[in-house]
């Protein structure tokens, strides 16, 4: 009795602490493959770079001709900031199933001149460079660029970023926009920064964007109009816009 009494105590006190044991052990199975199987485990995709730099997107592109890395990310840093020219630099790679490179490649970012709060898109195209499509990547890259306040220094600084993502088919996921105002004094807010008649933005495949129309002095808002792959949710001075390829988001004002 006293036996099957200790017993009892023992699991009653400890139970917690097994069945916690055994959910980490289940958590560390399922991501992790067993030796001697072929199936490579993926990771969720993700994209850091730093806090003043919240990264929300990287793709991974490839076909027969190249591959093509992307990363997008918003301009938090309080500042305007400025891209020089290969502002990114992407240094080696590895992929599941194993394939290593230690080349190091540039690319550029647009816009080259980010005011704060801007989306910025970076890329860089690897010639003579194939991946196998559906591998899982961990890119590391170095970002540099100077901080315009409201001239921009001399000094270049650089942060590091790492990104999770999965090789995929070529297709254009990143689209240019060009913003008009008819009369041309006027504005257009995008996501929250405002952007002068003639300004080139780039909305991403799948992203929602808020924009606003800011008239000129005087000036009343009165209608957008869409081309190319640009569409808007409604006519209203504030709604949202997305891009299924380039074209022009133009806000009329009377």
């Amino acid at each position: 009795m006293m036996k099957a009494q200790s017993a009892v105590e023992f699991l009653t006190t400890y139970s917690w602490a097994f069945l916690i044991l055994g959910i980490f052990v289940v958590t560390i199975l399922s991501v992790v493959s067993l030796p001697g199987t072929n199936t490579p485990t993926y990771l969720p995709e993700s994209c850091y770079i730093a806090p003043s730099f919240p990264c929300s997107q990287a793709f991974m592109l490839t076909n027969s001709l190249s591959t093509e890395f992307l990363v997008i990310f918003q301009n938090n840093l309080g500042t305007g900031i400025y891209f020089p020219e290969n502002s990114l630099a992407y240094n080696g790679i590895v992929l599941i199933p194993a394939l290593t490179s230690n080349a190091t490649y540039g690319g550029s970012c647009f816009p080259q001149n980010a005011l704060p709060g801007a989306t910025v898109t970076c890329n860089i195209v690897m010639s003579n460079y194939n991946i196998p499509v559906a591998s899982q990547l961990n890119p590391k890259f170095t970002l540099m660029y100077q901080i315009c306040a409201p001239r921009c220094t001399n000094q270049v600084y650089n942060t590091t970023g790492t990104a999770v993502t999965v090789v995929n088919p070529y297709k254009s996921v990143v689209f240019q926009v060009q913003l008009l105002t008819t009369p041309t004094n006027g504005l257009i807010s995008v996501d929250g920064v405002k952007y002068p008649n003639g300004a080139n933005v780039i909305f991403v495949l799948g992203a929602s964007y808020s924009v606003y129309g800011v008239p000129g002095p005087s000036g009343t808002f009165s209608s957008w109009t869409a081309s190319g792959g640009v569409h808007t949710a409604g006519s209203t001075q504030s709604t949202t816009a997305n891009a299924v390829g380039g074209g022009t988001l133009t806000a009329a004002f009377h």
